[in-house]
């Protein structure tokens, strides 16, 4: 995990501890993210996201 809270290179599982989620509700999420960015997969929405200043890279 790097600075600010940002999750690196973590499963569901990882990323549900750190923040007091299941990994099935992770999952949901991602679902919902990937269906709004119009994306297959979480590197897509993540590269989508920053595409579009939804996220800083860093």
């Amino acid at each position: 995990m790097r600075n600010g809270g940002h999750v690196s290179g973590k499963s569901s599982a990882d990323i549900g501890v750190i923040l007091t989620l299941s990994p099935r509700t992770v999952d949901s999420y991602l679902e919902k993210v990937c269906s709004k960015l119009r994306v297959r997969t979480r590197i897509e929405a993540v590269a989508a996201a920053v595409r579009l200043g939804l996220i800083d890279p860093g």
